[in-house]
């Protein structure tokens, strides 16, 4: 699916138990945008500008963010704010900064977890380096 924002899901609540794959975004992410309650998800090979895997999302706890990529920032979350934790968040690509996650709102619980995941251009952002 192919959007301006949140190529699989937007503006939603309640998102549990999915396996969200293969969207794409032309905005912001290409999984999910907006949404919050993420729960107990996998999120994976989504693409976007911002956001490979979520987008300006809230309430992130208990999901496998892999393989999802960024053109500029955040290649597994971007500008995503409230509770975040208890994640594992593996081989993302970004290729402005913040690999992994790139946000504005605190940085994400220690319960969450990172590996691999890459910026392109060193700098901001959580989950550049492992």
């Amino acid at each position: 699916m192919r959007g301006g924002q949140g190529g699989g899901l937007c503006d939603c609540q309640g998102v549990r138990d999915n396996i969200i794959s293969g969207n794409r975004a032309r905005w912001g992410g290409g999984g999910l945008g907006s949404c919050s309650g993420v729960e107990d998800n996998t999120i994976a090979g989504n693409q976007s500008v911002h956001g490979g895997g979520l987008y300006e999302c809230e309430g992130i706890e208990r999901n496998v963010i892999s393989g999802n990529r960024a053109e500029w920032f955040g290649g597994g979350l971007h500008r995503c704010t409230g509770t975040i934790r208890t994640n594992l968040i593996v081989g993302n690509i970004s290729d402005g900064e913040g690999g992994g996650v790139y946000q504005e709102g605190g940085p994400p619980s220690r319960t969450t977890r990172y590996a691999e995941t890459q910026p392109r251009i060193p700098g901001e952002g959580c989950g550049s380096t492992v």
